[in-house]
């Protein structure tokens, strides 16, 4: 049904090559340039326009899933895209269909359990695109302080996942936090050589993330890729290689609840429910990221689990249902009343 992404080495170049110059993604700006113009964005604007967020209780737990805006890349990112097939796809999960762009949305989560404040990711910076970068706003509209976070864990270190950890000063935002990821994840960020399926046009966003982690080098907590860890009461982190080799999400479990929190398994709503075959030339290894989404969504559609993701739609928590020979994507309802 797919291409083999592992077939096409050039084309997969060519593609993040023109991704990382696209008006799209409105150039690479200098971190110092960028930090001051979004510093500059924040005192004239007080709350970003794409601020929101959605509270939900798993047992005992509170999440609150923070909205940090939206983007869109090209429609080529998608490996394998057949356009007759993303257009059936699309009016399946009622969306609009376009052929040349893919919207995405941009997540990132808060757990609040047994005394201790969890933040997922900490969003994307406003110089990928002017619709992002509203994850401080979503902290402040969810009454939680920067200095309130007890742990930071990342799911993975790609440049819209670590935007809110350094301010436009490079100091870090977040003092107190223990920073939680993969051994791997740091380990193959920091390698050179394992960056090397990146095209010489991404190293500015590679640089970028590693100047956001790095002022937590000593506060890190590395765990393994080889087994799930418990990281807090009730709050797992779990290895999903793929889209990095060092790819982690998140499940929660409090009195018969639970929540998986998948990370980047899906990039596309309106394509990758239904054709989970269809990697995105983003990730490191899109037969294994296919992989992994496909034994995922077959879980969390066989145990009704509740999911989250950085880039489902807000609000970006629901669940997943098998169709036909595929599968699509329920929102989850609010439950009025607790």
């Amino acid at each position: 049904m797919s291409n083999s992404p592992s077939n096409k080495p050039i084309d997969r170049r060519r593609v993040l090559s023109f991704m990382a110059a696209a008006p799209i993604m409105l150039g690479v700006v200098p971190q110092g340039r960028a930090n001051t113009e979004q510093a500059t964005a924040s005192s004239a604007t007080p709350m970003h326009a794409e601020t929101e967020i959605f509270r939900h209780m798993v047992g005992e737990i509170e999440v609150i899933a923070i909205a940090d805006g939206y983007t869109a890349l090209p429609s080529q990112i998608m490996l394998g895209l057949d356009p007759d097939e993303a257009q059936e796809a699309a009016r399946l999960a009622y969306k609009n269909y376009d052929p040349n762009l893919i919207s995405i949305a941009v997540n990132s989560y808060v757990i609040r359990t047994a005394g201790t404040i969890i933040a997922i990711d900490a969003g994307a910076p406003s110089f990928l695109s002017p619709t992002v970068g509203a994850w401080r706003n979503g902290l402040d509209l969810a009454g939680i302080a920067p200095e309130q976070i007890d742990m930071m864990f990342l799911t993975h270190m790609h440049t819209d996942h670590v935007a809110g950890l350094v301010d436009e000063n490079g100091k870090k935002t977040l003092p107190q936090v223990e920073l939680v990821l993969s051994e791997t994840e740091w380990t193959d960020s920091f390698d050179d050589e394992k960056m090397a399926y990146l095209p010489k046009e991404f190293a500015p966003f590679v640089q970028y993330s590693r100047g956001q982690v790095l002022p937590y080098k000593d506060q890190r907590n590395l765990v393994s890729m080889k087994k799930e860890t418990e990281i807090a009461p009730g709050v797992f982190a779990v290895p999903l290689p793929g889209h990095t080799m060092g790819h982690m999400g998140v499940r929660i479990q409090s009195q018969n609840q639970s929540l998986m929190i998948w990370g980047d398994i899906i990039h596309s709503p309106t394509y990758q429910f239904s054709h989970p075959e269809w990697s995105t030339i983003i990730d490191a290894d899109p037969a294994l990221s296919a992989a992994a989404r496909t034994k995922l969504l077959d879980q969390s559609a066989a145990d009704r689990t509740m999911v989250a993701g950085m880039h489902l739609d807000f609000p970006s928590l629901g669940y997943v249902e098998r169709q036909n020979n595929s599968y699509r994507y329920i929102s989850a309802p609010r439950n009025y009343g607790g």
